[in-house]
C-alpha cells in the first residue's frame, strides 16, 4: 500500500436525493413558517447544488418525534405535512436561493434543563466541503434570544449571522460559508 485513501468532497448529488414531496416544495400548511435565503461563498457568489437540512422540536412537548411517533422508515419525515414536519430538506437553486417550510420551533431545554430560545438546527452540505457544516437559525425579536445559552456565547457582533429577520413572507437569512460576513458554525 502506498498510503491512506485521500478524502473526497461531498456531492454533487443533492438534487437527485430530494423528493418532489419534500416539505420545502410543499404548499403553505397552517402553522408553518417560511424561511428564505441565499447560500453564498466568501466572495459573495451564490452556491448552487447545495443541500440544507433543518431540524426543529415539537411545540407541544419539545420532542423530535412526529405527532404520530418516531418515523417508521428513514424517509418518513420527508413526506409529512409541513405544519408538523420536524425535518426539512431543500436544495439551493441555480441562484443559490433556498426556502425552508417548517413549523415554528419550540423553546427546548438544553442538557442542563435551562430554556433555549426557539431555533432550528441547520446542516449544510455542498461541493468542496469534506463534512457538513452545522449552525442554528434563531428568530428576530424573540425575547428568549437574550438568554439563550448558546447564542449568548457568540460574540455580539456575530450574532446577526444566526438571526433570521422577519419579512412579509416569513423570515429571511442568508448563509455565508466564508468571508467577513461568515455565518457562525458549530463543532458538534
Amino acid at each position: 500500500m502506498s498510503g491512506p485513501t485521500p478524502s473526497q468532497t461531498i456531492g454533487p448529488f443533492f438534487h437527485g436525493a430530494l423528493t418532489p414531496q419534500s416539505p420545502a416544495a410543499a404548499g403553505a400548511a397552517p402553522g408553518s413558517i417560511l424561511i428564505r435565503g441565499t447560500l453564498r461563498d466568501g466572495a459573495g457568489a451564490s452556491v448552487s447544488d447545495a443541500w440544507l437540512e433543518s431540524w426543529s422540536v415539537r411545540a407541544d412537548d419539545g420532542s423530535l418525534d412526529t405527532p404520530a411517533g418516531p418515523p417508521s422508515r428513514p424517509d418518513a419525515l420527508e413526506h409529512e405535512d409541513s405544519a408538523t414536519n420536524l425535518l426539512c430538506r431543500t436544495a439551493t437553486g441555480p441562484d443559490g436561493c433556498f426556502e425552508l417550510r417548517t413549523p415554528m420551533p419550540a423553546a427546548p431545554p438544553d442538557l442542563d434543563g435551562q430554556p433555549q430560545a426557539p431555533h432550528l438546527v441547520l446542516q449544510i452540505f455542498a461541493r468542496g466541503l469534506l463534512a457538513g457544516l452545522s449552525t442554528r437559525i434563531y428568530f428576530d425579536g424573540h425575547p428568549g434570544n437574550d438568554k439563550d445559552p448558546v447564542l449568548i456565547r457568540v460574540p455580539p457582533e456575530r450574532r446577526s449571522t444566526l438571526i433570521a429577520a422577519r419579512d412579509e413572507l416569513g423570515f429571511q437569512l442568508d448563509i455565508w460559508l466564508q468571508g467577513p460576513d461568515e455565518t457562525v458554525f458549530f463543532d458538534l
